[in-house]
């Protein structure tokens, strides 16, 4: 048998590679088009609410949207439209005695369809005016979550039916309630204003609008309606203000808490906790005030403290001028409103869970442990990160808007009288959470600050909810990460 050849130290071999080798390979490549998903455009929701609040604006240009049976005034009508679209309360014309039947069912709408939120909104729209009949894997995910909820439930289409079938049946309950209670009590009123006052005050209170068309009695909305009809509004403020998913996990778990969510946990218990400090805050800083608490009765003050409370952060319902307030009261009201509802609902503001996710994470820190934990649950970090970005991009938002106000409210530019600081902040934190109450800020800013107004609202609707769009686009696809080193805090 022939021995093989081997190679000894010092040869040197050539190889000729065969042509086959050589030969280029040839994969083939599929073009596709990647399918984005239509609600996980962060522009989406913008032209949405955009187009909602031209068409509104349009409507109220109409001569019969008011009682003068004139135009109204453009500025008036944008400002108007974008107050109702981003269900905030905010005015600048009285809406009781400027607009006329037909232009307070326009606002009835623009409000309705601003409550149900921009995604919701958004996927009604498409699927009427385009008629798409699928959606995608990440149209499901970005809707959920932005609505509040941690995981996709069902179809797209489903969901949103489902949100608009609960706020329909919750609004007709209200409306039921409140009417037969004002029936009952025999308002001096004809009963088809009744009906009309009744039906648009639950949806105003449910959307956490603030809208009012009592006349000659507003803001008094506590003695316009009596114990009873009050306290109705003060139940449809907080179901619109905790969410449909809240709502929905109560509703199928009823009060065994052990089975709630953990996001149903801390908006609950959140809410619980500002409603309660708010109550304190009013009952004691404004019981001797003449302006506010101090002509009622010991239960009118208990009564209307706590719809107070509850209105103040959300919805902007008002049993006197805000305006009247403390200083020291009026500062914690800017953070009531600022912090807001609940994700998913109609409230606006940075969330009560962006606020409980960051009480947990200095608590964390305070007691120098490894995971941030609520009821016995650990949160994970773009939790926390998310809650971060929020807070800090909503106050650089509040800062600019407050500032550019101030500027405008100046003596030197508009007015004789400057604008107090405090009222200018305590107007741009109401319009940036979409709340609606005033401090009367915004007599002193002129049309340019009517105009700054107008961003902030439209900005603070938009903003938390688009920036989670955003953020949750896509999971993060890190090939490398960087050596950690140690900073210097505090």
């Amino acid at each position: 048998m022939e021995q093989s050849w081997k190679p000894k130290r010092g040869d040197q071999i050539v190889r000729r590679p065969r042509q086959s080798e050589l030969a280029p390979i040839e994969i083939p490549v599929v073009r596709q088009r990647i399918n984005r998903g239509f609600i996980s455009s962060p522009i989406t929701p913008i032209a949405v609410f955009a187009l909602l609040i031209l068409v509104g604006t349009v409507l109220l240009l109409l001569p019969v949207a008011t009682t003068s049976g004139q135009s109204a005034d453009i500025r008036d009508a944008l400002f108007t439209a974008t107050s109702a679209v981003t269900v905030t309360g905010l005015i600048v014309v009285d809406t009781a005695s400027y607009w006329s039947l037909t232009g307070q069912a326009i606002l009835l709408c623009l409000i309705f369809l601003g409550g149900l939120g921009m995604i919701t909104s958004a996927v009604v729209l498409y699927s009427i005016f385009l008629g798409k009949r699928t959606v995608t894997l990440s149209d499901s995910i970005q809707f959920s979550r932005s609505m509040g909820a941690l995981r996709p439930r069902g179809t797209i289409r489903k969901l949103a039916r489902n949100i608009v079938l609960v706020t329909i049946v919750i609004q007709v309950v209200g409306f039921l309630a409140i009417l037969g209670n004002e029936v009952a009590t025999g308002v001096d009123r004809a009963l088809t204003d009744t009906i009309w006052n009744s039906l648009f005050h639950t949806v105003s209170a449910f959307n956490n609008s603030g809208f009012d068309i009592h006349q000659n009695d507003a803001p008094q909305i506590f003695g316009a309606y009596g114990y009873i009809s009050t306290g109705i509004m003060t139940l449809l403020i907080i179901c619109g203000s905790i969410g449909y998913f809240t709502l929905s996990d109560i509703k199928n778990n009823k009060l065994r808490t052990s089975r709630w969510s953990l996001n149903t946990k801390l908006i609950l218990s959140t809410s619980a906790i500002l409603t309660i400090l708010g109550t304190l805050t009013l009952l004691g800083g404004e019981y001797n005030n003449p302006d506010t608490l101090a002509p009622m009765q010991f239960h009118e003050k208990i009564t209307s403290s706590v719809f107070n409370s509850v209105s103040g952060r959300t919805a902007g319902f008002e049993t006197f001028e805000f305006a009247n307030l403390e200083q020291h009261t009026s500062l914690w009201y800017i953070l009531l409103m600022f912090i807001g509802g609940a994700s998913g609902s109609t409230a606006g503001g940075i969330k009560v869970t962006t606020v409980a996710i960051l009480i947990a994470a200095v608590i964390t820190s305070l007691t120098n442990r490894s995971h941030i934990v609520a009821f016995k649950r650990e949160i994970p970090s773009s939790s926390v990160n998310l809650a971060l970005s929020v807070s800090l991009l909503s106050l650089a938002a509040v800062a600019i808007s407050a500032l550019i106000l101030t500027i405008l409210g100046s003596s030197t530019v508009n007015n004789p009288d400057s604008a107090p600081f405090l009222s200018i902040l305590f107007d741009a934190v109401s319009a940036y959470s979409t709340n609606g109450l005033s401090s009367g800020g915004l007599e002193h800013v002129g049309r340019w600050g009517e105009l700054v107004v107008i961003i902030t609202m439209f900005v603070g609707r938009l903003g938390p909810l688009t920036l989670a769009l955003v953020l949750f686009r896509r999971e993060p696809n890190e090939l490398y990460r960087y050596p950690s080193e140690e900073v210097t805090i505090g």
